[in-house]
Order: C-alpha cells, then structure tokens, then sequence
C-alpha cells in the first residue's frame, strides 16, 4: 500500500492528471474542503475527479508535494484508509506562487488485485497565493483589479475578450425589439379623424 501512495504523490508532482484519474474509478467519491480557493466540492467519479486535477494542478507550471505523518490503518484484506498531511509548493500563471498544507484521508480498497482510492477528503487548512483575487471563474477580473495584466490568465481567455461584444449585442437586440413594439403598438388614427 505504502508504494501506491508514493505513486499517487509521483503522478501529483508529476501534474500527470490521467495518471492520477486511474487512481479512481466511477464509484470513488473526491471532497475538498477547507481553504480551497474557490475549488472546494463534492466530486463524484473519475470523471469529475479528472476535472478537478485538470483544473487544479494541470494549470501550475510547477508542483512539489510532500507528504507527512503517513497512517496507514488495514481495516479488511482488501481496504486500507490511509492519513497524510501534504505541503504543496509551487507557480500558477494566473495565482502565483501557491503553497498549501493540505489533511488527506483516503479510503483505498482491492478490486480484482489493483488498489484503487474509493473516497477521500482532502481538508485545506492553509491555501495561500500570491494572486489570490485571480481565483474566479474569469481570473481576468482578479488581476484587472490588481492593476496588473488580464492577458497574464488563459483561463477562458476566448469568453473574457469576446463578452463585452455579445453583451452589446444583446442590449442592441433588447433595445430594438423595444422600439419595434412600440412602434407597432402606437394607436393609429382613423381615416375620418385625419380629414376633420
């Protein structure tokens, strides 16, 4: 068991997210907690656990995870909850320098002789960045209001420059279905009424 782990902490500091997604399977439950800047949840699946990490670790340019206080608890022949600390360390375009002291509790179980994780909790008690107000769904917004470059996040780069036009595109829509109303609604007046 204790080699799984060490691969799971490999394919994290590796940011390797399909690595990590085989870890999970359809059933496994993933919950972050705590201080998560902005990515706490319950996720459900491999698929949206997949996400999670493509979200997460897949946007740093550089990672070091280091694990302490390792526990690791047999409850069955084929399940063994397992208890860490993680110190994480590293640089995201759009937060900055990152660091975060993470509580990890994961429940693995045998299926079929491979180890898989069937739930964890992943509780943040420490998430710092140097970029903190970038951690939005446009982290565009974040650094605009830091005065520093918007163009610095990828994130949803295409809707952040493109929005402002189809914002103005709709107020214009708005406004002309507006005019076109009214201008049909106007009470028309008769012909006898013209001719007095």
């Amino acid at each position: 068991m204790l080699s799984q782990i060490n691969l799971f902490v490999q394919a994290f500091n590796d940011r390797a997210v399909e690595s990590l997604s085989n870890f999970y399977t359809s059933s496994s439950v993933d919950n972050w907690e705590g201080t998560t800047q902005g990515l706490g949840g319950v996720y459900n699946g491999q698929g949206n656990i997949r996400i999670l990490y493509d979200a997460s670790i897949a946007k740093t340019t550089s990672l070091s995870a280091v694990i302490s206080k390792l526990t690791m608890v047999t409850l069955s022949p084929s399940e063994v909850n397992a208890t860490f600390v993680m110190h994480l360390n590293g640089a995201s375009p759009a937060l900055g320098n990152i660091t975060a002291v993470v509580n990890v509790t994961q429940q693995w179980e045998n299926e079929a002789g491979t180890w898989y994780i069937n739930s964890e909790v992943w509780n943040y008690q420490t998430f710092t960045a140097s970029n903190p107000l970038t951690s939005t769904v446009f982290p565009q917004w974040g650094l605009q209001i830091a005065g520093e470059n918007p163009n610095l996040a990828s994130e949803h780069a295409f809707e952040w420059h493109f929005a402002p036009f189809v914002a103005l595109g709709l107020y214009v829509s708005i406004l002309l279905i507006v005019v076109v109303a009214f201008i049909y609604r106007r009470p028309r007046r008769s012909p006898e009424s013209q001719s007095l």
